[in-house]
């Protein structure tokens, strides 16, 4: 289930484990890649961890796919 892994994944960013933030967020998008939480997610992530042009960019193409 593609929740679970954004769940865990917030769970983790909690306690700022970013290397499994960004795996579990990965599964996620993986399994569901629509589902916004998984996106937005990742996103922050990136963006917290000095990767904006990543960031920018998991959000957009989130974005893109959720208008098809």
């Amino acid at each position: 289930d593609p929740k679970v892994y954004g769940n865990t994944a917030s769970c983790y960013t909690k306690t700022d484990a970013m290397p499994e933030v960004l795996k579990d967020t990965k599964k996620c998008i993986e399994l569901y890649p629509t589902f916004y939480k998984g996106c937005t997610r990742k996103g922050a992530i990136l963006f917290v961890s000095k990767e904006c042009d990543k960031a920018r960019e998991r959000v957009f193409l989130s974005e893109l796919q959720w208008k098809k």
